[in-house]
């Protein structure tokens, strides 16, 4: 992913206004986010992630806040901003033209869904590796088994799409014969102990995408699907991501994650 492997400027701040941009929004009343786009409100911005441009954007909130009525879904999230006709009409314009045009908002319902919360709760407890036992079984296939996890990581972050890699994990995980059960918190703090411990021996520097993937892929060789977690910060802007099952943090430790606002389940 272009915002997490290299970070010249990921941090995107939308023109204010845009003279270039075709009229593409002039009498319409009624706009949709992406189905591609994530999107979280932190204190003096609001950030979207839209993972088919693989790109974040950044846009501040009394920008983004005129939008107001005109996004299905606002008066959900948002119902105490005034609506859209209480405020400059070219400014609206600008901002709209460009959501529009890089895809970010779309006037088709059936490609978009309605601004909504994200859900995600933020973590309150880390699993910790400390009290792990050795895994049963042979440490030659688990080592076999987290090599393939990484190569497979490896290969699809240089050669797929972001895109393609979150369609990915999201339809194995509905691909499940039945519903994910609760996780053994002991099989899964024995595995992810035993992933960190190999993890030395895998030439590729520490990156919380790649790692995060990689234990992804690992851990499902043993049919454990945790959720794969984006969040952002601002001020400076940072973007992170971690496994979590239900509140608990499965590769970080609490204090680091609990800086970020969640912005994608995965």
């Amino acid at each position: 992913m272009k915002a997490f492997a290299s970070l010249p400027e990921p941090f995107t701040t939308l023109n204010r206004r845009s003279s270039d941009a075709p009229d593409s929004v002039g009498g319409k009343e009624r706009f949709f986010l992406s189905k591609d786009a994530h999107v979280c409100r932190l204190r003096r911005h609001w950030v979207i992630l839209d993972v088919r441009a693989d790109q974040y954007y950044c846009i501040p909130a009394q920008e983004f806040d005129s939008l107001g009525s005109l996004v299905h879904g606002w008066k959900s999230v948002m119902p105490e901003i005034p609506a859209v006709r209480e405020r400059s009409g070219d400014d609206t314009r600008g901002i709209l033209n460009q959501l529009v045009l890089k895809g970010v908002l779309t006037e088709s319902a059936r490609s978009g869904k309605a601004l909504a919360p994200s859900g995600l709760g933020l973590p309150t407890a880390a699993l910790g590796t400390a009290e792990s036992e050795s895994m049963r079984g042979s440490w030659a296939l688990l080592f076999v088994t987290f090599l393939i996890a990484c190569i497979t990581a490896d290969r699809r972050l240089r050669k797929h799409p972001f895109a393609l890699i979150v369609k990915a994990v999201k339809d194995r995980r509905a691909g499940q014969s039945c519903p994910p059960s609760v996780i053994d918190q002991s099989k899964l703090r024995n595995l992810v102990a035993a992933f960190n411990g190999f993890r030395l021996w895998y030439p590729r520097p520490y990156l919380c995408l790649f790692d995060s993937l990689a234990l992804l892929e690992f851990l499902a060789w043993y049919r454990i699907y945790p959720c794969w977690i984006f969040g952002v910060a601002a001020d400076p802007f940072l973007a992170h991501c971690w496994l979590q099952d239900g509140p608990t943090v499965i590769n970080d430790v609490l204090s680091r994650v609990s800086a970020y606002s969640p912005l994608m389940s995965v």
